[in-house]
């Protein structure tokens, strides 16, 4: 009688055609259950911190874009040779030409489920020097950020 291990089969051999031949070489269905369980059970543990992460990782995106726009309104004020102002109660709209001719109302582009308060107009003269103001930014209702801009480039700091 020969003994067979459960994680080696029988090293027996049989001729065939002029070779030997292995028999009883593989992977039994027990085996290949308990390491599909294994993965599945490593894989429920994964996921949920992989969705956490994407979600982290989209909010950092989004407010880059929103700390970018507010950093390049000096540029934009150069360029357009006028004085932007981004007033503290309304960020929607287009830009419109202000009343004297000498500005733009200027309004941001946000992602969805986004929205700042400025706790005065943002003002940013036709040379392009910011005068600075601190933002708070709001992602779907609830504080996200509170920035300071500061004079003269509307540095942000955080």
């Amino acid at each position: 009688m020969m003994l067979i291990s459960v994680t080696f089969p029988s090293k027996r051999k049989c001729r065939h055609k002029g070779r030997y031949k292995p028999l009883d070489w593989g992977f039994s269905l027990l085996e290949l259950m308990v390491v599909l369980v294994l993965l599945g059970g490593i894989t429920s543990l994964a996921l949920p911190n992989l969705t956490r992460l994407y979600e982290s990782i989209s909010l950092k995106l989004e407010r880059d874009a929103i700390l970018d726009e507010l950093q390049d309104l000096g540029a934009l004020a150069l360029a357009s040779r006028k004085a932007l102002i981004l007033p503290m109660d309304s960020q929607s709209g287009q830009p419109q030409l202000g009343e004297s001719g000498k500005f733009i109302k200027h309004s941001l582009n946000l992602p969805a489920n986004w929205h700042i308060e400025l706790d005065r107009d943002l003002v940013v003269r036709a040379n392009g020097v910011c005068l600075g103001a601190e933002v708070l930014m709001f992602h779907r209702g609830e504080e996200y950020a509170r920035l300071d801009l500061k004079a003269p480039y509307c540095n942000a700091s955080i």
